[in-house]
């Protein structure tokens, strides 16, 4: 229950109180249940943001100044400023600790100086080895400096600094993909602990989202560059499979969740599969793809060319064992209609990666003919518009069964997305497209009527 429906609740039930629907027992149940979770520390986001603003200007301020006379400080000096930096963020995390400050505008403030401070001690610590070449590791130190600070403060700067810097820093080096590409999901593995006991901390309210959606952002970011490419078009398998994945674990795991924000895994998942979905229905990604289209020689990038095979084949048998424990975890569904649609909306979504895999197949084994039937992958393109209607309609239909128009109007839209994004891949005349366009309008409006209607008349039965 939220926060505002809490308090919602116990002033309605001082109201009952008062005009002497409850007793006063029963009112002092309902607040000693209700308010025990009401009194969970709030964050003053007046005060934080403030503060939070205060301290980055002045750890940047201070960063300024040094770096700018860089060259004239001796070393020892050098030394003590950044110690003394560190040690006065050490200090008054000490201190907060011991007096059990848990407001949030006290450790995401110290969070932020604290992140500078050690920004500018990286700076000072390496000063002979500044240089702007991409080699450089003053960057990737700052970055594995935050650590400490995340696991200290709980800042939601750092935090998001965290993993942003992450994909920033492997971006620069993704002309070195080995080992660069397996040292990034190395670390990153290192701020996932965080992200799991915010999760579970009830005072982290809106920071454990933000955090989540950071680290899931930009983990799919980095998934594209640290991919070695030498086989084009593998990144259709390895981006299904893992859209995929976070759908799944995000059915599985996210059952507290009331609305996209909140389910970040299956909201990005889902949203994931879609888009490309939709992409793969059109004929250019599937030109120039396959073994027989080897940028390098695979022999010669054997080992790194491991870590895109291993993907490959990885992430869908993840998918497909997540199909397993999604299925047995959807039996707990109440109403029969809805575990049925339920159970075969999951089955479409997380067959994804197979059916990708398939229309990657017949690119691969049809390329040596020269029929521009198959060149221009339109068999696979046809695969891949068949799942993506097939994935909306179950959508619509297990939207229908759990009463959620939402999902009816994402299944809806998902359909004619398809079959206006064929329409305009191939050669139709304007008129075609005019009156198909106006046909999916009409279908849309009478498809989230259509269930308007219903969810309202099973909402009037299930009140009679």
């Amino acid at each position: 229950m939220k926060k505002i429906e809490r308090k919602l609740l116990l002033a309605e039930a001082e109201a009952w109180m008062r005009e002497g629907l409850i007793d006063e027992t029963l009112f002092a149940r309902l607040e000693a249940r209700y308010a025990e979770e009401t009194a969970v520390p709030s964050s003053d986001w007046r005060s934080a943001v403030f503060f939070s603003i205060g301290a980055l200007l002045v750890g940047l301020g201070l960063s300024a100044l040094v770096i700018a006379k860089l060259k004239d400080i001796h070393p020892s000096v050098a030394f003590a400023v950044s110690s003394l930096a560190l040690a006065l963020c050490v200090g008054a995390w000490w201190a907060g600790r011991r007096r059990g400050i848990s407001s949030w505008a006290f450790w995401e403030p110290l969070g932020i100086f604290w992140g500078v401070a050690a920004v500018m001690g990286a700076v000072l610590a390496v000063s002979p080895l500044i240089s702007n070449t991409s080699r450089d590791p003053i960057f990737l130190k700052w970055v594995l400096m935050l650590l400490p600070v995340l696991y200290a403060t709980r800042s939601l700067t750092a935090g998001v600094a965290f993993f942003i810097g992450l994909v920033t820093w492997v971006c620069r080096c993704e002309n070195m993909h080995f080992p660069y590409s397996f040292l990034y999901w190395v670390l990153i593995v290192l701020g996932l602990p965080m992200i799991w006991m915010m999760a579970r901390e009830p005072s982290a309210g809106v920071r454990r989202y933000v955090l989540q959606w950071g680290a899931m952002l930009t983990a799919t970011i980095a998934l594209g560059v640290t991919l070695v490419k030498i086989t084009p078009g593998l990144w259709i398998i390895v981006y299904g499979g893992a859209f995929t994945v976070l759908l799944l674990a995000g059915l599985l795991f996210e059952t507290d969740g009331r609305n996209i924000w909140q389910t970040p895994m299956r909201s990005l998942g889902g949203a994931g599969l879609a888009v490309l979905n939709f992409i793969l229905i059109f004929r250019w990604p599937w030109r120039d793809i396959g073994w027989y289209r080897n940028r390098q020689e695979i022999a010669s990038f054997w080992t790194p060319s491991m870590f895109d095979y291993a993907l490959a084949v990885l992430l869908p048998l993840a998918a497909l064992v997540l199909i397993v424990f999604v299925w047995r975890h959807l039996a707990a569904v109440r109403s029969a209609a809805e575990r049925v649609w339920c159970r075969v909306s999951m089955l479409v979504w997380g067959l994804t990666p197979i059916m990708l895999a398939i229309a990657y197949y017949i690119v691969m084994v049809s390329y040596p003919n020269s029929w521009d039937w198959y060149t221009y992958g339109l068999p696979s393109s046809l695969i891949c518009t068949v799942q993506l209607v097939l994935m909306g309609l179950t959508t619509i239909a297990s939207g229908l069964a759990c009463r959620k128009l939402l999902l009816v109007s994402l299944g809806t839209a998902m359909v004619a997305a398809a079959i206006c994004g064929k329409i305009f891949a191939d050669e139709y005349n304007l008129w075609t497209r005019g009156v198909v366009f106006t046909v999916c309008g009409v279908l849309l409006f009478a498809a989230n009527g259509a269930a308007s209607w219903f969810l309202k008349r099973a909402k009037r039965r299930a009140d009679a």
